[in-house]
């Protein structure tokens, strides 16, 4: 009960905290970003790999 009561209150500081919504949606951006980039990398060079 007690880790239940404590992520409610971080969820509801969360939520009522502009700038630290702000900031995590920043970092979701940036790390679904740097996923991106390193997915397309690795696929690029599987297709220069298959094509060599």
């Amino acid at each position: 009960l007690e880790i239940l009561n404590h992520i409610n209150q971080r969820q509801y500081y969360t939520l009522h905290d502009p700038t630290s919504l702000l900031s995590s949606t920043l970092l979701v951006n940036f790390m679904s970003i740097i996923i991106y980039l390193v997915v397309s990398r690795s696929y690029d060079n599987d297709l220069l790999y298959s094509r060599s």
